[in-house]
């Protein structure tokens, strides 16, 4: 098996472990147990591990059940498609090589909405919610941003997946293409779909941003953002500090995974071709553009872009 592949399956062992409060043999695992696990994930804190260091996957529940605002949780489909996955893998596996009699893990899996009954989880900000983001003194002086200011205004300007997409990115994501300055977002994404080019828009490079790329090269940097990890510093900061303690905006489906939904709904309101809208955030697969003739795609996407248009503060 690959190497991650390995890693996961070691991690869904330890938070079972961590669950049930000791190391379990294989043969002593009931289907109780199982659902009773499945039931405590949905109620585990999203990256636990770095959120709480130090801390189990129960003493973590506890944890964000004490928070004013508690952490987000584990979606059903991670849950389903990786921590209950990677466990009855390894539980088959003690089957199949006569270490247990049954898979109790076999069938257990978080009950999900079919697509028809789905409410979009996230919207997009209105035009007053930005002006109350980027009006705030945090964003006054484009000359002494850092990660929390660039991060949130990529966020807006490139429609990227959130912190799972952003955090890792290398600095060379950032570099020129025929003629137009991208963000190659060809690294650890989640699947060969999402792997994009995404120009930069013109009020990013109108802000500085070019000016951060040059400071972290100078710096001896290898990613775009290096204070971002191993604790995530944006995501909960804007999420939980600055969108509901700061600004006062409370509705749960405003979070930082909402500018995606924003740049998508401004781009659909300046009449963006929907297979261009779909190209620019990873919905359509890129090698579609041989349909384009007169333009490379790069360009199209870029002329495409720069037609949404938020009047943040900062660009008056």
């Amino acid at each position: 098996m690959k190497p991650k592949t390995m890693e996961e399956h070691r991690n869904a062992i330890r938070m079972f472990e961590e669950f049930m409060g000791r190391s379990v043999p294989v043969r002593e695992v009931g289907k109780k147990d199982i659902v009773a696990y499945k039931q405590a994930l949905l109620e585990t804190p999203l990256y636990y591990t770095r959120r709480f260091p130090g801390l189990t996957l129960p003493q973590a529940r506890r944890a964000n059940r004490q928070r004013a605002e508690p952490l987000p949780c584990l979606a059903p489909q991670t849950i389903n498609m990786k921590w209950l996955s990677h466990l009855t893998t390894v539980l088959q596996w003690a089957v199949d090589n006569d270490y247990a009699k049954s898979n109790p893990a076999k069938g257990v899996r978080v009950m999900t909405p079919s697509a028809s009954q789905k409410e979009p989880s996230r919207k997009p900000f209105s035009a007053q919610e930005l002006e109350l983001i980027f009006g705030h003194d945090l964003f006054k002086n484009p000359a002494e941003y850092g990660l929390k200011q660039w991060a949130t205004l990529v966020m807006l300007y490139t429609g990227v997946r959130g912190s799972s997409e952003m955090a890792q990115l290398p600095l060379d994501a950032v570099h020129e293409l025929q003629g137009v300055m991208v963000f190659d977002l060809d690294g650890k994404l989640k699947n060969t779909r999402s792997k994009r080019l995404v120009p930069l828009h013109r009020d990013l490079v109108r802000i500085g941003f070019l000016k951060y790329v040059e400071y972290q090269k100078r710096s001896g940097s290898d990613r775009l953002f290096p204070d971002w990890e191993p604790v995530d510093r944006v995501n909960d900061w804007f999420n939980v500090t600055f969108l509901r303690k700061t600004l006062g905006i409370t509705d749960k489906s405003k979070v930082f995974y909402s500018f995606r939904h924003t740049l998508m709904t401004a781009l659909t309101r300046e009449g963006c071709p929907r297979e261009l809208v779909e190209m620019i955030t990873g919905h359509r697969p890129q090698g579609i553009s041989s349909v384009y003739i007169q333009e490379s795609p790069v360009e199209l996407m870029q002329k495409q872009l720069n037609r949404a248009s938020f009047r943040i503060p900062i660009l008056r």
